[in-house]
């Protein structure tokens, strides 16, 4: 008869307990949402590739902040083009440099500095590549953005600002 006097109590004190948790946990889970939420609508840069037959290749930016300059890393297959380097070439408000083909991981990389302030969509630069196959195929490139190698970065605070990019899939045309 003792335990059933203080039933109640000790319901109540469960019910209490459990009705904090998922309070805990609902909270936390719209702290999320709203987390992600902030983060999409953060304005930002972006990166695409435009190919212009028959070998041209340019690197668009399209961004609304002023930026000091842009690391780019491509993936593209080495048994469909060959990347030549030599032919990188800045567009009037870029300086490019390195254009870094590594063969054997399949990557080209350069870097691209603005003279001015840049905070407009313009083209950073542009390559050649030349098909190593004997008929017409598809191949792609795309830009590797694990490990930040591929960043636009801020002017005002140096912070990569790259939200999108967006590669390219094309059809080759034959030697």
């Amino acid at each position: 008869m003792k335990y059933y006097n203080k039933f109640p109590l000790y319901l109540g004190l469960a019910i209490f307990a459990v009705s904090l948790v998922a309070s805990a946990v609902k909270i936390g889970s719209n702290q999320m949402i709203a987390l992600q939420q902030t983060r999409a609508n953060v304005q930002g840069a972006s990166l695409s590739l435009q190919f212009s037959p028959p070998d041209l290749i340019s690197v668009l930016l399209t961004n609304n902040k002023e930026i000091t300059g842009i690391d780019v890393a491509l993936k593209y297959d080495k048994e469909k083009i060959v990347i030549l380097p030599s032919s990188l070439k800045a567009d009037d408000s870029f300086i490019t440099s390195g254009g870094i083909l590594d063969e054997e991981n399949e990557t080209f990389s350069f870097s691209a500095l603005a003279k001015d302030s840049v905070s407009s969509s313009l083209v950073v630069a542009t390559f050649r590549i030349a098909p190593k196959l004997q008929t017409a195929e598809k191949t792609s490139l795309d830009f590797i953005t694990s490990q930040e190698k591929t960043a636009v970065f801020d002017k005002s605070s140096m912070a990569n600002i790259l939200v999108k990019t967006q590669g390219l899939t094309f059809d080759l045309t034959a030697k």
